[in-house]
């Protein structure tokens, strides 16, 4: 709880996540820029989904959640500036509290 101001709850600190997703859903980043390769992608969820992972028009890779546990990190992709797009193909009670692009 913020104890700055305690109407916040926990959440004050600017903290979004991604909620409702459903089978088909999409969420857009744009850009995401690195001078080293792609390799690793972390999704901090809940829930269990199969996730692709788009950058500009190329698939990098998928994830799979289950139960809140990423099974899969592995993406490929060259360093650069991309758009970064999930693709949600299986949402079961899905939520992305977190996304880190390595």
């Amino acid at each position: 709880m913020d104890e700055e101001n305690p109407e916040c709850g926990n959440d004050c600190g600017g903290s979004e996540k991604l909620t409702n997703i459903s089978d088909g859903d999409e969420a857009v980043f744009r850009y995401i820029k690195s001078d080293k390769e792609y390799c690793e992608i972390q999704l901090a969820a809940s829930g269990s989904g199969l996730v692709e992972v788009w950058m500009n028009e190329t698939l990098a890779g998928s994830v799979t959640v289950e139960a809140g546990v990423q099974q899969n990190s592995e993406i490929r992709m060259e360093a650069g500036e991309y758009e970064l797009r999930l693709v949600f193909r299986e949402a079961d009670g899905l939520e992305i509290r977190e996304i880190t692009v390595k």
